[in-house]
C-alpha cells in the first residue's frame, strides 16, 4: 500500500506544478519582471484571467464583530454589501479572511443557488489556496459513499463542508491577493431549513467539552453556536449536544452493538468514523479537538463535518513547515485525544477497518486525489 509519505509528496508535486502552468498558460502577456508583476498600478494582476471581485469603501473600524458597508462589482454583478473579518488564529495574519454578504440574493455558482453570504478566504499559510477546498471535495465524495444514505446532505455540494474556487481581491483599486470565494458555515450549506431543531457548532478551542471529555459550555469556551433559528431560545442546543457528551463519557461497553445500542440514538456513526479516518489520514493535526463541527437536523441526533482543512496533508497550523510523517495524526493518537475516537478505536475496530479499505479503493485513492487536486486548478 502506498506510504502517507509518497501519496503527501505526490498531492504537493500536483499542486506546484499544475498551479504554476494554469497560471502561466492564462496570463495575457508574459512580457514582464517579477516587480512589475507584483505593481497593482500596472493591473498585470488582471493578466491572471481569474474572476475578480472589487471592493470600494472604508475599511476604518473593520474587526471580526464590526461590519463596513462597500461597494462591490464582481463581473456583471455590482451593488452593495457589508465585510468583516473571519477566523480565529488568522486573524492575526497580515491578510485576513472576510464574511462578504451582499445586498441582495447573488447566484455565484449555479448549483450554490442564490444566496447573500459568502466568505473570502485567504489561505494565508497554504501556497497553493488547494488544500481547504479540495480536503472538503474529498470528505464530500466520502459522504456521499456512505453505506447508509443520508437525504440531507447527499445532494449539497460537498456533503456538509465547503465549497469554493479562487478569485483575485482589489479593495480601491489595490490588489490583495488571490483568495478562493467559499461557502460560509451556514444553514443553506447544510441544506437547513429553518426547523425549529436544526443547529451547527463549531469546535473553536481545544477544550475538554469539545474533546468529550465534560460536558460543554457552548459559551466559545469550547463549542459556538454558528447557526440556531431563535437565538432567544438556546438551551435546548446546550442540553442535546450534552445528552451526547454524556453518552460518551458514560460509556462503558466493550463490542461494536455496545457502541450502536448507546451512541446510535444521539450520533451518526458513519459520520464519526469518516472524521476518525479522513482527519488521521489528512494528517489534520489542529482538528483532533477543534475545527470541526456538529450538525443536528432534529436536535437529538449530531453529525460530524469537516472544516478549516488548510493543514491537510501535512500542512503545520502555522504554514512554515510540512510535518514528517513520523510524527502525523495517526488513528491511535487521535484516539488517545477525543473521548469519542477511543471508543470507536477500541470497540469498533473492523466497522472502520472496512470503511478505510472502503475509502482508499475510491475516494482516498492517489489517482482520485490527483485527479480532485487537478481539477480545482480548472473548475
Amino acid at each position: 500500500m502506498p506510504t502517507y509519505e509518497g501519496l503527501r509528496l505526490k498531492v504537493l508535486k500536483f499542486w506546484r506544478l499544475g498551479l504554476a502552468n494554469y497560471r502561466k498558460k492564462q496570463l495575457k502577456s508574459t512580457d514582464f519582471t517579477i516587480i512589475s508583476n507584483n505593481c497593482w498600478g500596472g493591473m498585470i494582476y488582471e493578466s491572471y484571467n481569474l474572476p475578480l471581485l472589487k471592493l470600494t469603501g472604508s475599511m476604518k473600524g473593520i474587526s471580526k464583530e464590526n461590519k463596513v458597508k462597500l461597494a462591490y462589482a464582481y463581473g456583471e454583478l455590482t451593488g452593495n454589501c457589508t465585510l468583516k473579518w473571519q477566523g480565529a488564529s488568522s486573524l492575526a495574519y497580515d491578510k485576513k479572511n472576510f464574511t462578504i454578504t451582499f445586498d441582495e440574493k447573488r447566484t455565484i455558482v449555479e448549483k450554490w443557488g442564490a444566496q447573500k453570504k459568502y466568505c473570502l478566504k485567504a489561505n494565508y499559510i497554504d501556497f497553493s489556496h488547494c488544500r481547504n477546498i479540495v480536503a472538503a471535495k474529498l470528505w464530500g465524495q466520502a459522504v456521499r459513499t456512505r453505506p447508509k444514505r443520508n437525504e440531507k446532505l447527499y445532494d449539497l455540494p460537498n456533503g456538509g463542508a465547503i465549497d469554493g474556487f479562487p478569485i483575485m481581491v482589489a479593495i480601491n483599486d489595490e490588489y490583495q491577493g488571490i483568495y478562493t470565494l467559499n461557502i460560509p458555515k451556514d444553514k443553506w450549506m447544510f441544506g437547513m431549513t429553518d426547523g425549529a431543531k436544526e443547529c451547527i457548532l463549531t469546535a473553536e478551542t481545544h477544550a475538554k467539552g469539545t474533546q468529550f471529555a465534560e460536558e460543554a459550555k457552548v459559551d466559545k469556551t469550547d463549542f459556538e453556536m454558528e447557526y440556531v433559528p431563535d437565538e432567544s431560545n438556546t438551551q435546548w442546543v446546550k442540553d442535546s449536544v450534552n445528552t451526547l457528551i454524556r453518552a460518551v463519557m458514560n460509556f462503558s461497553g466493550t463490542t461494536a452493538a455496545d457502541v450502536e445500542s448507546a451512541l446510535s440514538p444521539y450520533l451518526d456513526l458513519d459520520s464519526a468514523v469518516d472524521y476518525f479516518i479522513i482527519t488521521s489520514m489528512f494528517a489534520l493535526t489542529d482538528n483532533l479537538d477543534k475545527n470541526y463541527i456538529l450538525m443536528t437536523f432534529d436536535g437529538v441526533k449530531w453529525a460530524f463535518s469537516e472544516y478549516d482543512l488548510d493543514t491537510a496533508f501535512g500542512n503545520c497550523w502555522n504554514g512554515k513547515v510540512y510535518y514528517n510523517p513520523d510524527t502525523v495524526t495517526t488513528l491511535k493518537g487521535f484516539a488517545g485525544s477525543h473521548k469519542l475516537m477511543g471508543i470507536l478505536y477500541n470497540c469498533y475496530r473492523a466497522k472502520i477497518k472496512s470503511r478505510y479499505a472502503s475509502l482508499r479503493k475510491n475516494v482516498l485513492s492517489e489517482g482520485n486525489v490527483q485527479t480532485v487536486v487537478s481539477n480545482f486548478l480548472v473548475d
